[in-house]
C-alpha cells in the first residue's frame, strides 16, 4: 500500500506515554565535549529554562526498537530488512519489509511516531522541572574508561578516558501509532518487552553493563472515527469505551501494560501463523 494510502485518510491513532527508568549506569552520547572539565563522553542535553538537562532523544529509543522487531519478526518466518546494509535494504515501495513498513524507510514514512523524553512528565509544572533537575544532580556520576590492546590485552597508551553516566533517572517519553494495523501495534508492544526484559539495552557501552532500563506506562488512549477500525485493538486489548470525544470515539486503558502484554501475544495470529 502506498503511503496515500496509510495516511491519506485518518482511522485511528494510538497514544501511549512511557517512563523509561534507568536501572543502572545509563548513557545516551552527545556530541564530542570540546569545554574544560567536561568529561570525554557526556550525556546528551536539551536547552530548558532550567538550562542544558539529559534527555532521551526518541530516535535513540525508536533505533532500539526498531532493531528489536526486526530480530522478533525474522523469529518469526517474516522478512525483515537491515537498513544498515545496502545490499539487504527494502529498495520498491510496493515491497517493503514489515519493519519498514512500521518504522519507516527512505522509501515512506513510519507509522511510530517517538518524541523525545524529558527527565520530567508532559506539562509538568516548572516545580516539578526544578526538583528533577536537582534529582539529575544527585544521579550523575563520571567513570573512567580505559581502551585494551588487542593484541597484548595490556592497556593501550594514551587510551584513558571518562564518560557521565546517569543512575536511576527516569524520562517520559511519548509513543504515538497513526493508523496502524493490528499487526504493528502487536510487534511494538512486543519490541518494549524486549527492552523492559533487558534483552534490549539503550544508550552506549551496551555489552559493558550500561544501559538496563525497565519501561512503565502510562494511560494509553486510542482515538478513531467509528468502531469498526477500532475492534481488533478494543477487543484483544480489552480497552474501556468507547466514548465520545468531540469528533471521535475515544477507547481507554490505565492498565496499559496488560493492553500492550495481550497485543504482543496476538502478534502471532495477526501475522497470520495462529
Amino acid at each position: 500500500m502506498s503511503d496515500t494510502g496509510r495516511f491519506g485518510a485518518f482511522r485511528l491513532s494510538i497514544e501511549l506515554p512511557l517512563v523509561i527508568r534507568a536501572k543502572g549506569p545509563l548513557l545516551v552520547r552527545g556530541p564530542e565535549a570540546f569545554v574544560p572539565d567536561a568529561p570525554d563522553m557526556a550525556f546528551v542535553r536539551y536547552p530548558t529554562e532550567h538550562g542544558d538537562v539529559p534527555f532521551l532523544p526518541g530516535s535513540s529509543l525508536k533505533g532500539v526498537l526498531r532493531s528489536g522487531v526486526e530480530m522478533l519478526l525474522r523469529g518469526l518466518g517474516e522478512r525483515a530488512c537491515r537498513v544498515t546494509e545496502q545490499r539487504e535494504r527494502c529498495r520498491r515501495t510496493d515491497t517493503r519489509c514489515r519493519a519498514c513498513l512500521l518504522f519507516g524507510s527512505v522509501e515512506g514514512a513510519s507509522v511510530v511516531l517517538v518524541e523525545d523524553g524529558l527527565p520530567w512528565p508532559p506539562g509538568a509544572s516548572r516545580a516539578t522541572q526544578a526538583d528533577a533537575v536537582r534529582a539529575i544532580d544527585e544521579q550523575r556520576a563520571l567513570r573512567a574508561g580505559v581502551g585494551i590492546d588487542r593484541q597484548t590485552g595490556a592497556v593501550r597508551g594514551g587510551a584513558l578516558f571518562d564518560y557521565e553516566v546517569l543512575v536511576g533517572t527516569a524520562f517520559h517519553p511519548t509513543v504515538r501509532l497513526r493508523n496502524p494495523e493490528p499487526w504493528q501495534a502487536g510487534a511494538l508492544a512486543a519490541g518494549l518487552d524486549l527492552i523492559d526484559r533487558g534483552i534490549l539495552r539503550i544508550g552506549s557501552a551496551t555489552t559493558r553493563g550500561l544501559g538496563r532500563v525497565r519501561i512503565e506506562t502510562g494511560r494509553l488512549v486510542l482515538l478513531c472515527l467509528d468502531d469498526e477500525s477500532a475492534r481488533p485493538f478494543a477487543v484483544d486489548g480489552l480497552l474501556s469505551g468507547p466514548e465520545p470525544s468531540g469528533l471521535f470515539l475515544r477507547y481507554t486503558a490505565d492498565d496499559a501494560k496488560a493492553v500492550l502484554d495481550r497485543w504482543a501475544a496476538s502478534l502471532r495470529k495477526w501475522l497470520g501463523h495462529a
